[in-house]
């Protein structure tokens, strides 16, 4: 299951999770509700993922208008922010950030 944020969520903060857990976490680009991000017919070419220290990206794709990494690692009680950097097939780069809080569960 993906854990969203939506780009114009007011606070940029996935649900927590367990330090032993490897979660994917997701950012959809061209969610409706906010405002498409992507123009039509443009696509994400590139995806790259830079994680806090003390977590680990395990791996990380893309999926239509969707980018996700699977995080695992954390400190009890610590919050690791997450910066998703997209290239599209018109040359347009942006990135987002959001933080996950981690707790034991």
């Amino acid at each position: 299951m993906s854990l969203y944020y939506k780009i114009g969520d007011p606070f940029p903060v996935f649900p927590a999770k367990d330090p032993s857990g490897v979660l994917d976490y997701a950012f959809e680009w061209n969610d409706s509700r906010y405002g498409p991000w992507l123009q039509t017919d443009e696509v994400i070419s590139a995806s790259d993922w830079v994680v806090d220290v003390g977590i680990t990206l395990v791996s990380s794709g893309i999926s239509g208008s969707q980018t996700f990494a699977f995080i695992s690692g954390g400190t009890v009680g610590k919050s690791y922010r997450i910066t998703n950097t997209i290239t599209t097939s018109d040359g347009r780069t942006t990135s987002r950030s959001a933080y996950i809080p981690i707790r034991e569960l």
